[in-house]
């Protein structure tokens, strides 16, 4: 089954499950519940920018950081929230490495040199 289809039913399900092959089936972080909630937000640039709110969160767990990532990807690519993820003084290196691996997905543009270049400029933990 594809990974869309895993991060899906996992936002359906109040974030129990996350297909991340690192990371056990259970409940994960309050944070979940928020993104899920942004991710019904019909603007992108409403929804975006609840992301972002999120994403400077400094409570928030790899797990947590994780879905962001995938929600952020799913909902309209955001060099902006991405960033500012990145610059998180709290971003785990298990949610920089799914970022890594996802961005392989993302076509070239400046948008994602930007993020490439912050991942660079900005080491976690």
């Amino acid at each position: 089954m594809s990974r869309r289809f895993w991060f899906v039913l996992a936002l359906l399900a109040g974030c129990y499950y996350h297909p991340h092959r690192h990371h056990p089936p259970g409940l994960h972080g309050p944070a979940c519940a928020d993104i899920h909630a942004a991710t019904q937000i019909e603007s992108t640039a409403d929804r975006l920018a609840a992301f972002e709110k999120i994403a400077g969160r400094a409570e928030l767990g790899s797990h947590e950081q994780m879905v962001l990532v995938d929600a952020v990807l799913l909902s309209g690519f955001s060099d902006d929230v991405l960033v500012t993820l990145i610059r998180n003084p709290n971003f785990y290196p298990e949610a920089r490495y799914h970022l890594s691996v996802r961005l392989e997905e993302v076509p070239f543009s400046p948008e994602k040199k930007r993020v490439v270049d912050a991942m660079i400029e900005y080491p976690s933990k």
